[in-house]
């Protein structure tokens, strides 16, 4: 199996708080939700490089908290896709 597609394991505590993450952006966090479901079936590499581009997505689109709240989520998911 390539290296992208490995299973990554993630604590559901942690998946939740994405899935916050994304419900408190609103409108701006609407990609990054659809991403996290991909997240939540199949924790590969790939699928959580797509959520924290999303997350980078509501980073450019939002301002202030939520700006912060995005740029956040996607460290996080930039970090656990590595």
């Amino acid at each position: 199996m390539p290296e992208h597609l490995a299973h990554v394991d993630i604590a559901p505590d942690r998946l939740q708080r994405w899935r916050d993450a994304a419900v408190a952006l609103g409108e701006a966090g609407t990609a990054l939700r659809i991403e996290l479901h991909s997240v939540t079936d199949d924790p590969s590499r790939h699928n959580l490089t797509r959520a924290a581009r999303a997350a980078r997505y509501a980073e450019t689109i939002t301002t202030g908290e939520f700006q912060q709240t995005a740029n956040i989520t996607a460290t996080e998911l930039e970090n656990d896709a590595s």
